[in-house]
């Protein structure tokens, strides 16, 4: 089972017992070699030196070459305690930062814990067909509503993190609008989901091309702006026409209108390792309604790299199996329905993982962050380290996910400082993943859009490579989201590439009236 403090997936330590007894038993073998402390070769140099000159007159020149080897033994034993000092000193400040860890993280752990109990106490109380219950939980607000797209005051509107399975309409309820918004049956902790075949997910992604936006060729899209300055004026004026054209193609004012660019790469230091990451940007249509929307998913598994990309993949799977014809089928537009629909999906990609995970006796988990599109906002879910950020021309760049990690408890305690985010020995530990727990809590965040606006998802592999500062130029840049995406995953392997780096960049040309 995934361990709430030691869930890594970077270059495991040494646990601290071992480190600390190490350090006893070197410290014993030093007091023996240096027969106490202080040594007896300080001792004996510092009673040669005081008789020095009663000894150079007694034995002479011949003195020299023994109180050189005194002095060199000196001088060894000196390292030796200085650099034992020094990592013991190491070693009570890594005890001193975990019991700090452990202390920020009480709360959390305790959170969970009381999540897991609201969910065993569901299951106890599941009936199947009973219709008291409604599709979804309400969401109450954490805090007050941000204003309506365009206001200065705050560009995301937090909702209260949901936790545990979401109850659904009665099986035995007659066909209605309500059938029509989601089809599946709320679910027990034991219910035995199958495993989706690869060619499920094919489908999912391969929407008519009607409903697209056609990219660019790779012709093409080297005729746009680029990190590479000076372009020449002819390039500079075709990228421009394009441009043009495609606004002038857009549909008519009050329809959504995105173009997506996803990409993903195993990285440098695991290119012939399997890609543990995982990722899909779908563009659909609703069957009735007719409105656009845009669904991008990108988890990054771990427990292995077999296991890490097996559990990527069956979370993203399963996620879109659910929510996509939810989606696609439903009519209402109501904020509480749509992020009902969103968690409702992960939390049976969720239990999916975690019932394959008890059933193999493993350890596979996942982060993820997804996004919804629609009308005229974004409403955003994230489970880990994987982030979701937005780019505004006229405010720049904003993180709208929280890292469910160590180093980010430590940030916002003000333990440690933002670059240490980057450096920290425990920057790789996560809190919060999928697999782990029966039921996991999500937090969910309301976006409103505007005209011009970029969203980014990303694994850890990308923002730990490229600072936010170059993220943000990069999608400040005039090219189709497709370049943009392959400008990211140029930097996060200039800057090491030490992990995956999957990207996806959703790009806002109209929103919806």
């Amino acid at each position: 089972m995934l361990g709430q403090f030691n869930i890594g997936y970077g270059v495991r330590q040494i646990p601290l017992p071992a480190r600390a007894l190490g350090w006893f038993c070197a410290l014993a073998v030093l007091i023996w070699v240096s027969g106490g402390f202080p040594p007896h070769a300080w001792l004996l140099l510092w009673q040669s030196l005081q008789q020095l000159p009663t000894l150079w007159a007694a034995r002479g020149p011949a003195l020299l070459l023994p109180v050189l080897g005194l002095v060199i033994l000196a001088l060894l034993l000196a390292a030796a305690w200085i650099g034992l000092l020094l990592a013991g000193w190491r070693l009570l400040r890594t005890c001193w930062y975990s019991w700090q860890e452990r202390r920020l993280l009480r709360h959390e752990l305790e959170q969970l814990r009381e999540a897991e109990v609201q969910a065993t106490r569901a299951v106890r109380h599941y009936r199947p067909g009973g219709g008291g219950r409604s599709r979804s939980q309400p969401l109450s607000t954490s805090r007050p509503l941000a204003p309506k797209p365009g206001s200065p005051d705050s560009l995301t509107r937090p909702l209260a993190s949901v936790s545990g399975p979401s109850p659904s309409a009665g099986a035995n309820a007659a066909p209605s609008l309500d059938a029509r918004r989601a089809l599946w049956a709320d679910f027990p902790t034991q219910v035995d989901l199958s495993l989706s075949s690869p060619p499920a997910l094919s489908a999912l992604m391969a929407a008519p091309v009607e409903e697209q936006l056609t990219f660019p060729s790779p012709a093409e899209a080297q005729a746009l702006e680029t990190p590479t300055p000076n372009w020449p004026a002819p390039a500079e004026k075709r990228a421009e026409e394009r441009r043009t054209e495609t606004l002038a193609s857009l549909p008519s004012k009050g329809t959504l209108v995105i173009r997506m660019g996803a990409v993903t790469d195993p990285g440098l230091k695991r290119k012939h390792k399997p890609n543990e990451d995982n990722l899909v940007a779908i563009q659909k249509q609703r069957t009735h309604s007719g409105q656009t929307f845009g669904l991008c998913v990108v988890a990054d598994g771990m427990g292995g790299h077999s296991n890490g990309r097996e559990a990527s993949r069956l979370v993203v799977e399963t996620f879109c199996e659910l929510a996509l014809p939810a989606l696609t089928n439903s009519v209402e537009n109501d904020e509480t329905f749509l992020t009902g629909i969103l968690v409702d999906a992960l939390q049976h990609a969720n239990l999916k993982l975690y019932q394959r995970n008890r059933a193999e006796k493993a350890d596979m988990g996942t982060t993820v962050t997804a996004a919804l599109l629609l009308d005229s906002t974004a409403y955003v879910l994230n489970v880990g380290d994987s982030r979701t950020y937005l780019y505004r021309p006229a405010t720049g760049l904003t993180q709208v996910t929280q890292d469910h990690s160590v180093v980010a408890r430590l940030l916002s305690a003000g333990s440690i400082s933002r670059e240490d985010v980057y450096r920290h020995p425990q920057r790789n530990q996560i809190y919060r993943c999928l697999g782990d727990r029966a039921s996991v809590e999500v937090d969910v965040f309301a976006v409103p859009l505007l005209r011009g606006d970029k969203l980014l998802l990303c694994s850890d592999g990308l923002w730990e490579m490229v600072r936010d500062p170059q993220i943000e130029h990069l999608l400040g840049l005039t090219a189709d989201p497709v370049t943009i995406c392959q400008c990211l995953l140029q930097a996060a392997l200039d800057g090491g590439g030490d992990d995956n780096v999957s990207v996806i960049v959703v790009e806002v040309l109209q929103i919806a009236a």
